[in-house]
C-alpha cells in the first residue's frame, strides 16, 4: 500500500508535505517562466520507507492551481540542464558529510546523484569502478561519473537513474554510505558475487568483469561445450554439481575466455559469444535446452533453483548456469554416468576448490556412506 502524504500550502509559493504526522518537507517552489522549479530537503527525522515517485505525486500538485500537473514519462534518459528545463529536486543529507539528490525532469526517469567525499587515496578509475559494482547491486544505472564532485576537487559525484525497478529512498540512502566506505577505504573488497556477475551481463556492464573477475570457489568460465559428446556431457553435469557441493554455489558462464596471471589464477579477458562462434556445434536455444536436458539427467538430486539461460549482449549471447546455495540436507549432489563408452556406469561427488574440481575421494564417500546409512 502507497504512503499517503498530505499537502498543506501555507502560502503563495511555499507548501509542507507530511507522513503520518510527520513533517517530511516543507518547501518553497517557483513558477517564473520558463523555469519552474522546486528544490527542498528531506526531513532525516522522519520515515523514508517510500519511493521517491509517491513524493513526487504529491509535490506535482503543487503545480495544480496552474493547470499543470508534473509528470515524468519514462524514456531515454536526457542529459541535464537545471538552467533552462522544469524540474524538482530533493535532497537527503546522509551520515559521512554525503548527500543524495532525486531530481526529476518533466521528460525523463528520475535521477539520483551521489555526492561522497573522495580520499587521496583512491584513484578516480577505481571509485568508479567501485560506484557502477554498488550501483549494480542496487539495480541502478551509472549514467555519469565526476570527479570533481560539484566543483571543489574534494567529492565524487555518481549520477544515476534505476535500471528497472524502482527502490525506496531508504535504500538510496544505505548505498550512499557503502560510497562513503569505498571513497576511502584502501582494502575495500572487490571480489564479484555471482549475482553481480549475472546483472553485469543482464546490463551489458561486462567492463566491470575485465580484471576484476577471477575463477575461483564461486565463479568458473567456458568458452565453448559440445554436448553432442557424452565425456563433455558428464563434464557439464560435475561443473554445475561442484557448485550445489558447496556453501555459497556459484556460478559457469559459457562463452568467456580467461587469461593466466602469474601463480595460475584465470582472470576474465572478454566474452566470446557463441552465436558468433563457427566451431558452435548448434544454436543457443538448442545448447541451453541441452544444459538443461544434461543437468536433469546427470546429476541428482534435482538442484533447487538451477537457473540455465541465454543472455544476449552487444557482442553476442553467452550461456550461463546459476546455482543458488543449496540446502545441507539434500547434499552432496551426485553426478552419475550411464551407458558410457566402452560401457558400465559410474557416480562420482565434485566439488569446488579454488578454480578447480576435486572429486571426493574413496575414503571420505565411504565416510559419508558411513555417515548416512548407519
Amino acid at each position: 500500500m502507497s504512503p499517503e502524504f498530505t499537502l498543506n500550502i501555507t502560502s503563495d509559493n511555499t507548501a509542507e508535505i507530511s507522513l503520518d504526522g510527520c513533517i517530511v518537507v516543507s518547501t518553497g517552489y517557483s513558477h517564473t517562466r520558463p523555469l519552474d522549479t522546486i528544490e527542498t530537503t528531506l526531513n532525516g527525522n522522519c520515515d523514508i520507507d517510500f519511493k521517491f515517485s509517491e513524493l513526487l505525486q504529491t509535490l506535482s500538485r503543487l503545480w495544480a492551481h496552474q493547470g499543470e500537473i508534473f509528470t515524468a514519462p519514462q524514456g531515454e534518459t536526457l542529459e541535464p540542464n537545471k538552467s533552462t528545463r522544469a524540474y524538482i529536486g530533493v535532497s537527503l543529507p546522509v551520515r559521512g558529510g554525503a548527500s543524495v539528490v532525486f531530481t526529476q525532469f518533466s521528460d525523463s526517469p528520475t535521477e539520483i546523484d551521489f555526492d561522497i567525499p573522495s580520499h587521496p587515496l583512491v584513484d578516480e578509475s577505481e571509485m568508479r569502478h567501485r560506484a557502477e559494482v554498488l550501483l549494480l547491486r542496487n539495480n541502478l544505472r551509472m549514467i555519469g561519473f565526476n570527479g570533481s564532485g560539484g566543483g571543489d576537487g574534494n567529492s565524487w559525484l555518481v549520477t544515476s537513474v534505476w535500471h528497472d525497478q524502482e527502490g525506496e529512498v531508504s535504500a538510496a540512502a544505505s548505498l550512499a554510505e557503502s560510497l562513503v566506505i569505498a571513497a576511502c577505504s584502501t582494502t575495500w573488497p572487490d571480489s564479484l558475487t555471482p549475482a553481480d556477475v549475472l546483472q553485469a551481463l543482464k546490463q551489458d556492464l561486462t567492463h566491470l568483469l575485465v580484471g576484476h573477475l577471477t575463477e575461483g570457489s564461486e565463479f568458473d568460465a567456458k568458452e565453448l561445450i559440445e554436448l553432442r559428446n557424452p565425456a563433455w556431457r558428464i563434464e557439464l553435469a560435475k561443473d554445475i554439481a561442484q557448485f550445489a557441493n558447496s556453501r555459497m554455489g556459484g556460478l559457469l558462464l559459457i562463452g568467456a575466455k580467461t587469461d593466466k596471471k602469474p601463480g595460475g589464477v584465470e582472470v576474465f579477458k572478454k566474452l566470446a559469444p557463441l552465436d558468433m562462434n563457427p566451431k558452435a556445434p548448434v544454436t543457443v536455444p538448442v545448447l541451453v535446452q541441452k544444459a538443461r536436458d544434461t543437468a536433469d539427467a546427470h546429476i541428482h538430486p534435482m538442484i533447487n533453483g538451477l537457473e540455465i539461460a541465454s543472455i544476449k549482449t552487444r557482442k553476442g549471447s553467452v550461456i550461463y548456469a546459476y546455482i543458488p546455495p543449496q540446502d545441507p540436507h539434500f547434499q552432496p549432489f551426485i553426478v552419475i554416468g550411464q551407458n558410457l563408452p566402452g560401457g558400465g556406469h559410474f557416480f562420482t561427488i565434485p566439488r569446488r576448490r579454488g578454480d578447480g574440481n576435486l572429486p571426493v575421494s574413496p575414503k571420505e564417500l565411504h565416510r559419508l556412506l558411513a555417515g548416512k546409512l548407519w
